[in-house]
Parts: structure tokens; C-alpha cells; sequence
């Protein structure tokens, strides 16, 4: 592609960011307060009990399965004690991505539905080895949940185009980011990035986005990017192994000395043993919080 192709292309994919409005309002309020340790359960209720839609959703998932209380939860205050702050905060900020990119939902040239049950399985994930090694694992599920929110918005903008670069990427194995900068001179990890600073998300997340294919890229803390990089890749294993895919390929990137290396900068254990016991755990979360993915994308 010549050099005004890809200005043609970088200018529709920048329209395309600017395009998406700002998050509402209760969504910000939403943060400040579950990130400030002085604010108590009443200054969430009177937030939250404005948006009708954001009500609904907080009740059905302090009352599903996860959480061993269906349909004993009633009143948004019970529901909002039962789930705490840090979880609160990740239905919000959760929910309000679902919503922003609801309208492509019917699109069948893109596997929606797929898509968001990747990005979900891999937020999973994220948080169970957060766990591991003892960081922030409720930011970390919602950095799964966004870290590919910039293919969202190249199909939006370039549409068949940008479909013929992933079937592209896969057919020759090659990583998706070499191939979107080779041919449009971004990534879909730099403009999720970009969405996010539009949204004025947290530093952390915006590096998890922006470096989850390059994690040693980032000048700043690479926590956040390794972690989602290897989430990335164990949530492709277990569900193309799910799917009765070959997951060759997959495992030996799994096993390479690259992967070893990012694991010993978080403190990760990664023996045989301990991704097979990271996979057993993502089995079990994903059974516990398939009512969680069901709701968002209903």
C-alpha cells in the first residue's frame, strides 16, 4: 500500500476514535468514588440508582451463580455490599465498553459474540494469575476485557478491509500487529490505547492496551502488559483446545524461552505443572462467571 493509502486509511481510523463519545457521566463518578478509600456504600447508591440500566445489571450479577445468592439479592444497597467496590467498579467500566461497541453486534462479518468471549476468558485469566503474583486483579480482569477494543474500531473504520488483515494474520501464522502496521501503519493495540486516553481510563490499563503484543516495549511498568500478553496467549490455548483445535503452535509459543522470561519478571511460576493448574482454574472461573459474559452480551 503506497503512503496515501495508508494517510487515507490512518485519517478514517483517527475519525473513527474521535467518533465515540466520551463515557457517561455515572460511569467517571462511578470510578472516582470506588477509587477513593474515604467514600462509602451510600455515595455509590445515589450514582448508580439513577441509571435504571446500571441498576439491573448490578442486581442480576450479585444475584448469579458466582456468588451463591440467586435471587435472594434485592435492593441495590444489599447488592452493592455483597459485591464490593473493586467488583462494582469492574461491572461498570465493563459494562460501559460492552454498550460502546453494541451497535456492530449484528455485523456478520465479524464474530461479535466470539470476540467478546475471547476478551472475557482472557480479563479471567489476567485476574487469576494477578492472584498468582499478588497485583491489582480486578483492574487486571478489565485490562482482558479491553485489550482488543482497537480491532473493534479498525473493522468499524476499514471494515472488509481489516477482515482480509486477520484472515491474513492467521492463514500465515504471523502476529496480527506486524501485519495491521505493515499495511496500515498502526496497530489495533495503539488505537484502543488512543480510545482509552479519550476516555481518560488509568495509566495502567492504557499500557496493558497499548503493549499486551509487546510488553518490553513499554518504558513504564510492564506488570499490566506481560500479564495480559501471556493471558492472550493461554486463553487462545484452552479454548482452541476446548474447540478441538491443534494447539501446537499455541503450546510452543507457550513454552518458549520468551514467555519463560516475561513470567520471571512478574515472579510467575511458569513449570508444567503451574499452567496446567492455570488452566484448570480458568475452567472453573469460566464456568462460575458465564452469567456475568451472558449479561453483557444479551
Amino acid at each position: 500500500m503506497n503512503n496515501e493509502g495508508k494517510k487515507l486509511r490512518t485519517n478514517s481510523i483517527l475519525t473513527t476514535v474521535n467518533s465515540f463519545p466520551t463515557l457517561p457521566a455515572v460511569v467517571t463518578r462511578v470510578i472516582e468514588i470506588t477509587a477513593d478509600p474515604d467514600s462509602e456504600i451510600e455515595d455509590l447508591m445515589k450514582v448508580i440508582s439513577m441509571d435504571q440500566s446500571l441498576t439491573a445489571s448490578v442486581l442480576k450479577i450479585a444475584n448469579s451463580a458466582l456468588y451463591g445468592l440467586t435471587g435472594n439479592v434485592s435492593s441495590l444497597k444489599q447488592a452493592l455490599t455483597v459485591l464490593g467496590f473493586a467488583e462494582i467498579q469492574k461491572i461498570v467500566l465493563s459494562k460501559a465498553v460492552f454498550e460502546s461497541f453494541k451497535h456492530i453486534s449484528d455485523d456478520k462479518r465479524f464474530e461479535f459474540k466470539k470476540f467478546w468471549e475471547h476478551s472475557f476468558y482472557c480479563g479471567l485469566t489476567a485476574k487469576i494469575i494477578a492472584r498468582e503474583v499478588g497485583t491489582m486483579y480486578n483492574d487486571m480482569f478489565v485490562a482482558g476485557i479491553i485489550h482488543d477494543i482497537g480491532k473493534l474500531i479498525l473493522f468499524i473504520a476499514l471494515e472488509d478491509e481489516y477482515l482480509k488483515i486477520i484472515n491474513y494474520s492467521i492463514e500465515k501464522d504471523i502476529d496480527i500487529n506486524i501485519v495491521e502496521n505493515k499495511t496500515l501503519g498502526t496497530t489495533h493495540s495503539q488505537v484502543g490505547m488512543d480510545l482509552l486516553r479519550r476516555w481518560l481510563f488509568p495509566e495502567t490499563l492504557l499500557m496493558a492496551v497499548g503493549f499486551h503484543h509487546s510488553p518490553m516495549e513499554t518504558t513504564k511498568d510492564k506488570t499490566f502488559p506481560i500479564i495480559i500478553h501471556i493471558s492472550d496467549l493461554l486463553t487462545y490455548f484452552f479454548t482452541k483446545k476446548a474447540d478441538g483445535f491443534p494447539v501446537e503452535a499455541i503450546d510452543k509459543k507457550l513454552s518458549s524461552p520468551e514467555i519463560s522470561d516475561l513470567a520471571s519478571k512478574i515472579n510467575l511460576d511458569w513449570s508444567s505443572s503451574k499452567k496446567e493448574e492455570l488452566l484448570e482454574k480458568i475452567e472453573i472461573q469460566r464456568e462460575k462467571e458465564m452469567d456475568i459474559l451472558n449479561l453483557f452480551l444479551s
